[in-house]
């Protein structure tokens, strides 16, 4: 029994935290000069993690590219933008899973955007990176990327053989309250 109050506080606490704080809008905010964030809680030009797709079309407008292919978990979309933002390049990829926003990821033409450390520097090595977030949570390999994943933010970050090549907004990984309440679940029906 203590055990399921325990869940269902946490549950609750994590619901309360994210719904009441303000959004952070990536394009006025020096994200990553900020001591606590996490990626919920950062809007892009409107849009956040957890949009529709047409919620992505009707504050961003139609995006340059759209690519689509199927997957285990179903039906995805990348939205790559240039127009929209005056760049030549691509300098933002909304990705979306079944019709819902799971991943932004911002490239180096998104920088005339960002502000102060939340600028993507190329000649950034390693080192001055982990110097920024600290140690990663976890790394992959997905060639010409290496990923370092800082899971409590819902940061990934995107290196290639040139250096810093660009950022990714993900859900963090402890605020997943559809995968408490799923835990919470099986207790209740004991009880």
């Amino acid at each position: 029994m203590k055990i399921l109050f325990l869940l269902l506080f946490l549950s609750l606490t994590l619901m309360a935290c994210t719904s009441t704080e303000k959004p952070m809008e990536i394009t006025e905010t020096d994200l990553f000069s900020m001591p606590k964030y996490h990626s919920l809680n950062v809007t892009v030009l409107g849009i956040r993690l957890g949009n529709t797709e047409e919620q992505v079309m009707t504050t961003l407008g139609k995006p340059d590219t759209i690519n689509t292919y199927q997957d285990q978990t179903g039906e995805i979309a990348n939205f790559e933008y240039k127009t929209l933002l005056g760049t030549e390049k691509i300098g933002l990829v909304v990705h979306l899973e079944n019709g819902i926003v799971e991943r932004i990821t911002f490239k180096q033409p998104f920088n005339k955007y960002l502000k102060g450390k939340t600028r993507i520097v190329p000649e950034y090595g390693k080192e001055e990176l982990f110097n920024l977030f600290g140690k990663p949570t976890s790394k992959r390999v997905m060639k010409p990327f290496q990923i370092y994943n800082y899971e409590d933010r819902g940061l990934e970050i995107l290196f290639n053989e040139e250096g810093w090549d660009g950022f990714t907004l993900v859900r963090p990984k402890e605020v997943h309250v559809t995968d408490l309440t799923a835990l919470s679940m099986p207790l209740a029906d004991k009880q």
